[in-house]
């Protein structure tokens, strides 16, 4: 008999804790619902971790940023960027100017994944390449 009292008492709570969300959806603040899903945004480790998946596909991932004389690439976080841990990192085809950049700052890029193993080496250690890189914030909307 508690048993019963307590699920009851469980399922009334649940009940209107689904109701007070819908209730407070209900409003004239529409924006969390109005958001685009943008199907190229794509975590940096599930690029690294799976990259059969992306290869030939248009993505843009965010990441730290590193140029160097040889080679520009952009890792999966701040410390394998200051490292030089090629592993977990995305070679690019393209670079920014000096001025342009923080050294292992975040940025977002997007291009086209090219899962390969012909730019791997003895200074770049991944199989991983952006091409037709582009540096902007996809973030931003249009109208701004």
């Amino acid at each position: 008999m508690k048993l019963n009292n307590k699920l009851n008492k469980i399922y009334s709570s649940l009940i209107m804790l689904f109701m007070g969300a819908a209730w407070a959806q209900d409003g004239d603040d529409h924006e969390i619902m109005d958001m685009e899903y943008n199907k190229t945004v794509v975590p940096l480790v599930r690029v690294i971790a799976n990259p059969h998946d992306f290869d030939g596909k248009l993505i843009t991932v965010t990441g730290y940023y590193h140029l160097e004389t040889h080679l520009t690439a952009v890792f999966l976080d701040r410390d394998s960027c200051l490292g030089y841990n090629t592993e977990s990192s995305i070679l690019l085809d393209k670079s920014l100017s000096r001025e342009e950049y923080t050294h292992c700052g975040r940025i977002d890029v997007q291009g086209y994944l090219k899962h390969t193993r012909d730019y791997y080496g003895m200074r770049y250690q991944s199989d991983l390449y952006l091409k037709d890189t582009k540096f902007e914030d996809f973030n931003k909307k249009e109208s701004e």
